[in-house]
């Protein structure tokens, strides 16, 4: 078995599975072919459930890689603005390619850099109306014609990047959000090493099991937050931020 459900189960509920649009689905084909790594499809799906229950008007995603997971929340919320940052150039010029071949440029605004950094920069804006940043981290987006991103807190963050510091992502997302906001985190139980060493049996992913184990703990035992964890993808883990 290669996934936390049971394969023939997971089969069976991807059956379902029903892109945004057709873009959308040549994308993540063209992905898949070339084994680059992006949401899977029941992640995919809960992921817009949410999303749409919540109607959040500015996302932060951490960890753009090529684009898919921020131009399927863009195309899901024609009215949302979404941030993401990605630190791989390649990456990231990809994604920036992407978000203009699908018409999506003047909504996401796609930056390239160090998160955890670039996070920092956009948290100490003192007037929190505009994110003046483009002296420390390049911003695609402005190659593409989007205008600069109002700097209102987020209401939505998607954290799926570098999966040793997600503990550090989310203490500086934290200050970038209000209340009732939303943190989703993926792969939070990495193919079930998460939750048993049986699945590593080398030790080869000692130190990051190591870490998203303290991570769980902490965002399951922090009172600022109501955390949930799901066995959706590769694990999702759910939070509402209730106070700061």
């Amino acid at each position: 078995m290669s996934n936390i459900v049971n394969d023939k189960v997971l089969e069976y509920i991807n059956g379902y599975y029903k892109p945004k649009r057709t873009e959308l689905a040549e994308f993540r084909a063209d992905a898949e072919m070339r084994k680059i790594p992006i949401i899977l499809k029941d992640t995919e799906s809960f992921l817009g459930m949410i999303a749409d229950l919540s109607r959040p008007k500015r996302i932060l995603e951490i960890g753009t890689a090529i684009g898919y997971s921020a131009a399927f929340l863009a195309s899901a919320l024609p009215s949302c603005r979404v941030v993401t940052i990605e630190r791989e150039e390649d990456a990231h010029a990809e994604a920036v390619l992407n978000m203009e071949r699908l018409g999506l440029a003047d909504r996401v605004t796609c930056l390239k850099g160090d998160a955890i950094e670039i996070m920092a920069q956009l948290a100490d804006e003192q007037d929190r109306r505009y994110f003046d940043i483009y002296g420390d981290c390049e911003k695609s987006s402005a190659e593409s014609g989007a205008e600069p991103t109002e700097g209102e807190p987020f209401d939505f963050v998607f954290i799926d990047a570098g999966k040793s510091h997600y503990a550090q992502f989310l203490e500086c997302a934290m200050k970038l959000i209000g209340e009732g906001a939303l943190i989703v985190c993926d792969n939070v139980l990495m193919k079930g090493k998460t939750a048993a060493d049986e699945y590593d049996p080398t030790g080869k992913y000692k130190t990051s099991i190591r870490k998203m184990r303290a991570f769980i703990e902490m965002i399951t035992s922090d009172t600022r937050l109501d955390t949930t964890i799901l066995a959706v993808g590769d694990g999702i883990s759910v939070s509402r931020v209730n106070s700061k």
